[in-house]
């Protein structure tokens, strides 16, 4: 008896031939297996989450899946539900950092440590995992090459704003009005600098990280 990947696998490739095919009916077949699955994925996740978005960002979803990219790149090395989710989470990412564009502000993911009424699925624990050992491997490969941008990072991802940091940075306590403002502009150029800012260098230390994962930045930043 094969295992549950071996299933998949054989499902995938068979979707991905009749696909290849023109019979674009195929996709029905994953459809009736995981649109539940799916939808409370979506739901869970999307910042302005509601019924109607979250079926629009799933019908596109699905209408992608009928080139057959996605489908035919499936290996077996995950569930097919886990590898169908890790790529919809990208969209939902995508859609979460249009909304909160202006914000210019990390996108995390929810904490079920923080929230004790959230139902996590394994396919859920897994990309959430993912994540988290992303961004350890990430920033203590900045940290290396440089202490100062590792630490305004961290502090971007705690959500704080430039003045945030710069209150931090001065222990809490300024002299007066021009010397907060003064060390919140040192600190938003160091962090915005095109190329060698603090951000530049950890999306591209992000990037190599996320390769190991098959996951990208858009999961984890605007």
């Amino acid at each position: 008896m094969g295992t549950q990947f071996d299933k998949d696998l054989d499902l995938a490739q068979r979707v991905c031939r009749e696909l290849a095919n023109g019979n674009n009916q195929a996709i029905l077949e994953v459809y009736s297996l995981y649109q539940s699955l799916f939808l409370g994925f979506a739901l869970r996740r999307l910042y302005d989450a509601s019924q109607d978005r979250a079926n629009r960002l799933l019908s596109e979803f699905w209408l992608e899946l009928l080139n057959g990219r996605a489908i035919c790149s499936y290996a077996g090395k995950a569930s097919l539900s886990t590898f169908l989710l890790v790529i919809l989470n990208r969209r939902i990412m995508d859609h979460n950092a249009k909304t909160i564009k202006n914000r210019g502000r990390f996108v995390p993911m929810p904490d079920p440590d923080q929230t004790p009424d959230f139902q996590e699925s394994p396919e859920d624990t897994l990309i959430r995992r993912h994540q988290k050992k992303v961004l350890a491997r990430t920033l203590s490969s900045l940290e290396n090459v440089s202490p100062r941008d590792a630490k305004l990072v961290r502090m971007h991802l705690e959500g704080l704003s430039y003045e945030q940091m710069a209150g931090r940075e001065l222990g809490g306590v300024s002299r007066d009005a021009l010397e907060l403002q003064k060390k919140t502009n040192a600190i938003k150029k160091q962090f915005t600098r095109p190329g060698t800012g603090s951000l530049a260098k950890f999306k591209v230390l992000l990037s190599r990280a996320m390769e190991k994962y098959g996951l990208s930045p858009s999961d984890l930043l605007d």
